[in-house]
């Protein structure tokens, strides 16, 4: 009853104002310098990777879990499975291969993030390519880098995580 009484206070003083009168207009300068680029290269290239860091600790058990079903398909239910894989070896069964995602994948998104802002404003601004073409060739030139320079970590952190091989570090 009390929020009733309120909203009806309010709405009778709302009915009073006269509407008309107010004007909306933006300051002819705004009071921060608004950068293209916020953020350093080394910024980036830092956010990027910690992004990365923290996906790959999340992620990695349920890529493991994944493998796993994939080389093996259990004739039990996968939930089974996971408890199995659990009870026999461990919960740090499912880091197996973290540190090989993270030497992987920092470096794989860091380079791509870069290397995509950079192109596309680049192209944008210098040479006056659509949105549409920028971002394509940015995407593509990107990812075509990084997944070449870590392609061959790929190859070594399916190993570990199928179970094939045991990482020095993890």
């Amino acid at each position: 009853k009390k929020i009733i009484k309120m909203v009806e206070k309010n709405s009778q003083n709302l009915e009073e104002i006269d509407h008309t009168s107010f004007s909306c207009s933006l300051p002819d300068e705004i009071p921060f310098s608004v950068q293209k680029y916020s953020l350093t290269i080394t910024q980036q290239i830092f956010s990027a990777a910690f992004g990365s860091v923290v996906t790959c600790c999340v992620v990695n058990p349920l890529d493991v879990i994944k493998t796993r079903l994939q080389i093996k398909p259990p004739k039990i239910s996968p939930w089974t499975h996971i408890v199995t894989i659990l009870r026999k070896e461990g919960t740090r069964s499912l880091f197996n291969g973290v540190s090989i995602s993270v030497l992987m994948q920092a470096p794989a998104t860091a380079i791509y993030l870069t290397i995509y802002e950079r192109l596309r404003n680049t192209l944008e601004e210098e040479y006056q390519f659509s949105t549409t073409a920028s971002v394509m060739i940015a995407g593509a030139t990107g990812r075509t880098v990084s997944a070449t320079i870590t392609s061959l970590l790929e190859y070594a952190r399916t190993l570990l995580q199928a179970g094939k091989a045991h990482s020095p570090i993890s």
